[in-house]
């Protein structure tokens, strides 16, 4: 779950120093469709190894989960935005929502 908390604290950095949402606005608007799908695949790589942290652990559904761990980023960077510090909140949040997605048995 480690790997889930950091990648999670990594972007909430990224959308706390204003990076991310800029990167966001410009894909949307300016950049040329296979731009925009290399951006794509470079943001899928990055975020693999959620999704082999996800497995490791025994969940079932990884797109599902890492769809969740995505949504509560969201979520936060909705906080973020205005101004209010939710990284360690939404941390914390988002590891206990992957955690209760494991098996009991593989939970740590």
């Amino acid at each position: 779950l480690d790997t889930v908390r950091i990648y999670v604290e990594v972007a909430m950095g990224l959308v706390a120093d204003g990076h991310h949402s800029l990167l966001v606005l410009l894909t949307m608007h300016t950049l040329a469709e296979d731009v925009r799908h290399r951006l794509s695949e470079a943001h899928a790589a990055v975020a693999a190894p959620v999704g082999e942290a996800l497995a490791q652990i025994g969940i079932r559904d990884v797109d599902q989960a890492t769809n969740y761990v995505h949504a509560a980023i969201e979520a936060a960077a909705r906080r973020i935005a205005p101004g209010q510090d939710a990284h360690a909140e939404i941390a914390a949040f988002t590891v206990a929502g992957v955690r209760a997605l494991a098996p009991t048995s593989s939970q740590s």
